[in-house]
Order: structure tokens, then C-alpha cells, then sequence
């Protein structure tokens, strides 16, 4: 069995990187998915914390009042 030449090799490796790319680029854009959920789930938290905190008993458009309203629409 003959070695393969420098021009398969060079193809093999191409190919390769092609994969090893895919790959990346499917691992950064989960990624970027995870940390755009964090970001919308720990915005929601600030909004319950400062209607606890700040904002006392609120009534929403729905009728419930406070944190409940708030729970709702984060839900």
C-alpha cells in the first residue's frame, strides 16, 4: 500500500479543518443561545426583585396585583 501524497494529505486536512469549524461555529452559537437565555432569565429576576422591593403592590392590566402579575408574564 502506497503513502498518500502530499496534494491527498493537504485535501484530508482541508477537509478536516471544514469539519472541526463546523463544529466550532455549532458550539458558539449555542453558546451565544445559553448566554442570550441567561441574560433574559436574570432580567427577569431584577424585575421581581425591584417590584419586591421598590414598587410595593402594583395592579397590572389583568387584575392581579405585585409579584403574582409579574410571575405571570415571566412564566
Amino acid at each position: 500500500m502506497a503513502l498518500p501524497t502530499s496534494a491527498e494529505v493537504s485535501h484530508a486536512l482541508l477537509g478536516l479543518q471544514g469539519i472541526f469549524w463546523a463544529l466550532n461555529m455549532l458550539v458558539v452559537h449555542h453558546a451565544a443561545d445559553d448566554i442570550a437565555h441567561e441574560q433574559a432569565r436574570s432580567d427577569g429576576i431584577e424585575k421581581l426583585i425591584v417590584a419586591a422591593c421598590c414598587g410595593g403592590p402594583r395592579v397590572h392590566p389583568d387584575g392581579r396585583q405585585g409579584l403574582t402579575a409579574e410571575m405571570a408574564r415571566l412564566a
